[in-house]
């Protein structure tokens, strides 16, 4: 929003209603809006959430795998063991395949991962760790599953979880029937 324009000038300009107690747009004159065919333009106003929702340093990990046909990459995330981790998952495959997140996993640790933190001039290890999974053991609790490439390939999935302090997640990478490129951003945050 540009700073010289206000909330009530853009919801003036959109023909919507803007409740005086909330800020926000009245849901039923947006619904209206939207079946009655919009005249002029709508804007929404979207809060940064990372303001709200993430304290403390951010951490990320990135990397780009081809596998196989029907193939597995499996990596563990181990958070901090006080404080709440922030996960927010960028994964994009060029053919078909599975991203899946479990919960409690009891997966075996395997070489570790390096976590960079994004504020270059802070120093200090990460509070949680990325390991590649050394297999045995159960996945944990499925949270998560997202298919790439329902009706076409190269689909990106975006994602975001609050994990529980002090616990593992594996996050599974399959590949379909067609060996593939996939490429996965992670980045954390730590809550005090």
């Amino acid at each position: 929003m540009p700073q010289s324009q206000d909330r009530e000038d853009m919801a003036a300009g959109s023909g919507l209603m803007l409740t005086a107690a909330n800020a926000r747009y009245d849901v039923q004159a947006v619904l209206a809006a939207i079946r009655g065919g919009i005249n002029g333009n709508i804007f929404v106003q979207m809060e940064q959430h990372q303001l709200f929702l993430h304290e403390g340093d951010e951490w990320s990990y990135s990397e780009i795998n081809e596998l196989g046909s029907a193939a597995t990459r499996d990596l563990i995330i181990t958070t901090c063991a006080v404080c709440l981790t922030h996960l927010l998952y960028d994964l994009s495959g060029a053919q078909k395949g599975f991203f899946q997140l479990f919960e409690n996993t009891t997966h075996g640790l395997g070489a570790t991962l390096t976590l960079y933190n994004n504020l270059r001039s802070a120093s200090g290890a990460a509070p949680m760790s990325l390991n590649v999974s050394a297999g045995g053991g159960a996945d944990g609790t499925e949270i998560s599953t997202a298919y790439l490439g329902d009706k076409k390939v190269g689909v990106q999935i975006e994602e975001q979880w609050i994990l529980n302090a002090n616990a593992k997640y594996l996050l599974r990478i399959t590949s379909g029937a067609a060996a593939s490129l996939f490429t996965t951003v992670l980045h954390f945050w730590e809550e005090p």
